[in-house]
């Protein structure tokens, strides 16, 4: 046994007070670790004979190697023994500090006004409180600590060399002969092998052959596996009056419906016809999965300063509802329902807001209202002819959610997610008219001027 005992002294204020503080461990290291056992094998029948010899001794250094480091690591923790210092008298700790306290807040809204479902709105709010400084102190006392470990100097022998070899080439038919092989001897091992029981359990990971078997269920896949993505996002629109009065809570959507007198602009060379809404979007390229090296690459198929657009009627425009789950929100699910309506940016249905902002309905603060929108893969590239893709499997899995930054996002369709736009990606058409005519005016924007306050996304599943 090693024990120091140490003469240690506690400032406080200005009194010095003297104590003792003893350190100790309790037992004593050993020079050396007991001899690493051997690990028998059930033997392998003869049926396993057509097995070629050199996978077999590969197999066999590969198991030594797992075990040995197994029985090592193993005899190091019990080598490995903290030194505890106990104070005598305990020791009396305090910590005194400040911090800001908020109380009396009130809210003030601004533009408050109620419609017929019965929610009052508002524009935007302000909030003011009072802020007053509280002290607080901690007491705690200390009355031991480890403060350091012996360690047994043979540790460092944690690792012994790691074999290279390769027991069989993955998918190959040696691998499904070898987990044959390992299935018998699986089943063999506890009633066979002459190694100490408390090992048995860990065993039968450590005799898996390392490679990895063929599954007679699959196909070989021969096609492309795509995905597309797009950071820029903007709309443009051409305006309806807002419904009004009772109007306003009808469950019914507006169907638009190309009866009038066509109008048409012309906008970053595109010729947008009404009564449709337009996608734009910018800074977009499609990727493809490479699978020997298990990753997407970046294709040239659509060219970087291409602007690509996607002409929906209102009542084919997904709205996107985006929901994480896991311990850090990293498996996404893309929700896609036929329920966008542009008026929604100036005055939004509760059920609308409740959705895109995961707010409650006490207030409903038109500034925090950020539609979501989805366009499926599938318009972008029938109308945009020349991007290439019409060769690819869309990926249903893949992307980021813009909320989170690990967070892969699956859905139903393969789709561009636009999410949390702010009301400057949608633009107004304005509608101008003269004698015996009928035209608009529409004023482009620059590039990347309606741009999303969160990363866009490509919602996979």
């Amino acid at each position: 046994m090693r024990s120091v005992i140490q003469i240690c002294s506690v400032v406080v204020s200005s009194l010095v007070i003297f104590g003792s503080c003893l350190s100790e461990t309790t037992s004593t290291l050993s020079a050396s670790h007991p001899p690493v056992p051997t690990a028998s094998w059930p033997p392998l029948p003869s049926s396993f004979n057509d097995i070629p010899s050199k996978s077999l001794d590969c197999w066999n250094s590969q198991f030594s190697f797992s075990f040995t480091t197994y029985f090592l690591w193993t005899e190091a923790a019990k080598s490995i023994t903290p030194i505890v210092t106990t104070f005598v008298p305990p020791r009396t700790h305090n910590r005194t500090y400040t911090y800001e306290q908020k109380t009396n807040c009130s809210t003030t809204n601004f533009g408050l006004t109620t419609l017929c479902d019965g929610i009052p709105r508002a524009e935007s709010r302000s909030a003011t409180c009072r802020t007053t400084q509280v002290l607080t102190s901690d007491v705690w006392i200390e009355s031991s600590s480890t403060l350091d470990y012996n360690t047994a100097t043979w540790t460092s022998e944690f690792r012994p060399p790691q074999p290279s070899c390769k027991v069989a080439e993955d998918g190959s038919l040696l691998c499904d002969r070898i987990y044959d092989a390992y299935s018998y001897r699986a089943s063999q091992l506890k009633s066979e092998t002459t190694l100490d029981p408390s090992y048995l359990g860990t065993l039968y990971n450590m005799i898996g052959p390392h490679c990895t078997r063929s599954d007679p269920s699959e196909t070989t896949y021969t096609g492309t596996m795509c995905r597309m993505v797009a950071s820029t996002y903007s709309a443009y629109y051409w305006p309806t009056p807002a419904p009004t009065g009772s109007e306003f809570c009808e469950s019914s959507k507006p169907t638009s419906t190309i009866t009038e007198e066509l109008a048409t602009t012309v906008i970053s060379g595109h010729t947008l016809t009404s009564p449709s809404v337009y996608h734009f979007m910018r800074d977009a390229r499609i990727e493809s999965y490479l699978f020997d090296q298990q990753r997407y690459n970046l294709s040239v198929a659509v060219p970087s300063d291409l602007v690509l657009t996607v002409a929906q009627l209102e009542s084919d425009i997904l709205s996107a509802s985006i929901t994480c789950r896991g311990h850090e929100l990293d498996y996404c699910t893309a929700f896609f329902i036929p329920d966008f309506r542009v008026n929604d940016i100036s005055t939004a249905r509760a059920d609308a807001y409740v959705r895109n902002c995961g707010c409650g309905t006490d207030t409903i603060y038109q500034s925090n209202y950020k539609p979501s929108v989805a366009v499926p893969v599938s318009d972008v590239v029938k109308q945009n002819p020349g991007i290439g893709g019409k060769d690819c499997d869309w990926d249903l899995w893949g992307g980021y959610s813009g909320s989170y930054w690990n967070g892969g996002v699956e859905s139903s369709v393969p789709a561009l997610v636009f999410e949390n736009m702010p009301r400057t990606s949608f633009l107004p058409i304005a509608r101008t008219t003269e004698a015996g005519t009928r035209s608009v005016a529409a004023t482009p924007v620059p590039r990347n001027a309606a741009t999303s306050t969160l990363e866009p996304t490509v919602a996979i599943q």
